[in-house]
C-alpha cells in the first residue's frame, strides 16, 4: 500500500486550516483516528467503501450505516470481508470489523473492529477525537477529513493509494425529523461540503475542532451534503462489549458516554 498517488476533487480546503482535538481539547493528527474501510472480494481484492473514526480506544469506530451495509445482501447476510486500515507511525495494520449497531432510522452505525496489538502481544489504545450534540447554527463552518482521494490500480497485482484530505463548506439547513420518507427519514443536516465517493462515514468538525456529524451523502461535483448527527447513537446498545462498571456483554452508547469511555460533550462551545 503506498500514498503518493491522489487526484483533484472539488472541495479540498488547505491543510492547516482546520483542527481536531481530543477530549481535553489538545489538537490531534486526525490521520491517527480516521481511517478507510475496505471490503475484500473473493479474489483478493481491495475496494474502498467508506471512511470512519475511533471514538473508544478499544477500537469502536463510527461511520455511515450505508456503509457498513455494502458488504451484505438483501437478506442481510454478509458477502465481503470488511476491514478498517488504521494508519500509525510509518506503518499500518488491516483490522477486521467484527460487528455493528446501525441506527433503526438514521444513516449511522457503531462498529467493533478486532483488537490492535504489539509485537509483545500488549493491546494497543486508540487515539480519540471527541463528540458532541451541538452541531451549530446555520452559516456556521464544517469541515470533514476523509479518503475519497484514494487511488486503486488493477493489474497483475493491485496497488492502493490511501489519500486523505480536508474538505470544507457551511451548514446550510437542519432537518431534525428527516429531510425525506425514503432517502434521508432520520435526523440530518445540510451543508454546502463537497462529499465525494469514499467520504461516505467519515466525521463532520464543527468549528471549534469537534465532530458533530457523520457523512451520509452528498452529489458528485455539487456543493450540496447531509450529514447524520452525533447525537443520534446515544441509544444504540452494543453486545459483547464488556466494561469495568459492566460485565453483561451488553451497553449502551449511553453508559459508555457516562463512564467517560467515550468522550462526549453535549453543551454548547
Amino acid at each position: 500500500m503506498t500514498i503518493n498517488e491522489t487526484k483533484n476533487l472539488n472541495g479540498a480546503a488547505q491543510e492547516g486550516s482546520f483542527i481536531a482535538v481530543d477530549g481535553n481539547k489538545n489538537i490531534i493528527n486526525p490521520s491517527h483516528a480516521i481511517f478507510p474501510i475496505i471490503k475484500h472480494d473473493r479474489n483478493g481484492f481491495i475496494c474502498l467503501i467508506g471512511t470512519g473514526f475511533f471514538i473508544a480506544e478499544n477500537g469502536l469506530f463510527l461511520t455511515a450505516k450505508h456503509v457498513l451495509m455494502d458488504v451484505l445482501d438483501d437478506n442481510g447476510n454478509q458477502t465481503h470481508a470488511i476491514s478498517l486500515v488504521q494508519f500509525l507511525e510509518g506503518s499500518y495494520v488491516i483490522r477486521p470489523i467484527l460487528k455493528c449497531s446501525s441506527h433503526e432510522v438514521a444513516d449511522i452505525s457503531v462498529g467493533i473492529s478486532a483488537p490492535m496489538a504489539s509485537s509483545n502481544g500488549k493491546t494497543l489504545k486508540n487515539k480519540l477525537i471527541k463528540l458532541t450534540s451541538n452541531i451549530g447554527e446555520v452559516g456556521k463552518g464544517v469541515f470533514t477529513y476523509a479518503y475519497p482521494k484514494t487511488v486503486i490500480k488493477h493489474s497483475a497485482k493491485q496497488t492502493l493509494h490511501f489519500n486523505v484530505d480536508y474538505y470544507k463548506g457551511f451548514i446550510q439547513k437542519d432537518y431534525p425529523n428527516g429531510r425525506d420518507k425514503i432517502l434521508l427519514p432520520g435526523a440530518c443536516f445540510q451543508t454546502s461540503m463537497y462529499i465525494h465517493g469514499g467520504a461516505s462515514g467519515g466525521p463532520v468538525f464543527n468549528d471549534e475542532g469537534v465532530v458533530c456529524g457523520v457523512n451520509s451523502t452528498g452529489y458528485e461535483n455539487e456543493p450540496l451534503s447531509f450529514i447524520t448527527p452525533i447525537n443520534t447513537i446515544v441509544n444504540l446498545v452494543l453486545n459483547d462489549v464488556g466494561t469495568p462498571n459492566n460485565s453483561t456483554g451488553q451497553i449502551s452508547i449511553q453508559e459508555l458516554i457516562n463512564d467517560k469511555f467515550i468522550l462526549y460533550d453535549d453543551k454548547k462551545f
